[in-house]
C-alpha cells in the first residue's frame, strides 16, 4: 500500500459553458484540487512497477466548493536505485475526477511525479 496525496491547481482556460438554472452562458473557473488516497503496488522487477487505486478528492473555486467525491488513479513508474536504502521513484499517472458544477464532468489529470523513498529493509 502507498499513500497518495497532495493538491493540484485545473486551468479553466476561460473556457464558457453554458449553465441550465440561471438560462445563460457562464465563464468555468480554475479549480484547487485536494486529493488523499492510497494505491496498491506491483513490482514487475526491482526496476518497473504500475500503481493504482482510488481517491477521496475535493475541488473549490472561486472561495467555494466546486467539487467533492470518489474518483480513481493510476501510475506506470521506474525505480532509479541509488544505494541499498535509497531510491528515486518517477513515474507517469493519471488521476480521475467528475466535476459536475463548472460543467467540466469526467475529467483526467496527467502528469509526472518524483519521490524519493527510503527502504528500511536490506536486499
Amino acid at each position: 500500500m502507498v499513500p497518495n496525496f497532495g493538491c493540484d491547481r485545473l486551468n479553466s482556460k476561460n473556457r464558457m459553458y453554458y449553465d441550465p438554472a440561471s438560462f445563460n452562458n457562464r465563464r468555468a473557473l480554475n479549480i484547487d484540487l485536494f486529493y488523499l488516497g492510497a494505491m496498491g503496488k506491483y513490482c514487475f522487477n526491482k526496476y518497473v512497477f504500475a500503481k493504482a487505486g482510488p481517491i477521496l478528492y475535493a475541488g473549490g473555486g472561486n472561495e467555494d466548493i466546486a467539487a467533492l467525491g470518489i474518483g480513481g488513479t493510476a501510475a506506470g513508474g521506474i525505480n532509479l536505485i541509488l544505494d541499498r536504502h535509497n531510491t528515486i521513484e518517477a513515474s507517469l499517472y493519471t488521476t480521475v475526477i467528475n466535476i459536475e458544477s463548472t460543467s467540466n464532468g469526467i475529467t483526467p489529470v496527467a502528469g509526472l511525479k518524483f519521490a524519493y523513498v527510503f527502504n528500511f529493509r536490506g536486499e
